[in-house]
């Protein structure tokens, strides 16, 4: 993952809502709004036409 270890923090933080570790494996919760707003943020805002 490139980017600063505070940027690599915010992403996590926007994607990530839960990890459940347990002795049969790994569970990772995503928030679906984080991804959201990880898209808009590195995308370009849109001119009206």
């Amino acid at each position: 993952m490139n980017g600063s270890p505070a940027e690599q923090a915010r992403i996590v933080q926007l994607l990530v809502e839960r990890v459940t570790v347990s002795p049969t494996g790994l569970r990772i919760d995503m928030k679906t709004a984080g991804m959201r707003e990880l898209i808009q943020s590195v995308m370009p805002e849109r001119k009206a036409a």
